[in-house]
């Protein structure tokens, strides 16, 4: 339960970064999509250190260059179904609640990637 409580509190840091930054890129460049996307890759590498660090800090911390790797792989993944989501539920949803709902989505998808691929126990 500690795991999945840091986990959450992790994922709601990021979505705070996605929020921020897609809203920014939004309103910037009125590309939605692009806009998604950056917002998604720069939210996934902070979960990743607050991963790395909150969540599953006792894993093998030996290789951080092949964790990030494979956390952004499960990420991409993840973003993969979070963005499919927000795609197809903004034709009956306001954007928000798309949003909202792929954000939900990619969030169990990540968080049964990161248990069992990512951040493997120390040994």
């Amino acid at each position: 339960m500690k795991k999945l409580s840091a986990f959450g509190i992790v994922g709601s840091i990021g979505f705070v970064v996605d929020s921020a930054v897609f809203a920014v890129l939004l309103t910037l460049s009125g590309q939605t999509m692009l806009s998604r996307i950056i917002a998604f890759w720069i939210a996934a590498t902070v979960t990743w250190f607050g991963n790395r660090n909150l969540t599953f800090r006792d894993s093998d911390k030996s290789d951080k260059t092949k964790q990030w790797g494979k956390h952004m792989l499960a990420a991409h993944v993840a973003g993969g179904v979070n963005l499919s989501v927000f795609y197809f539920a903004t034709c009956w949803l306001p954007i928000t609640g798309a949003f909202v709902l792929g954000i939900a989505a990619g969030l169990v998808i990540n968080y049964l990637l990161a248990n069992r691929f990512v951040f493997k126990p120390a040994s």
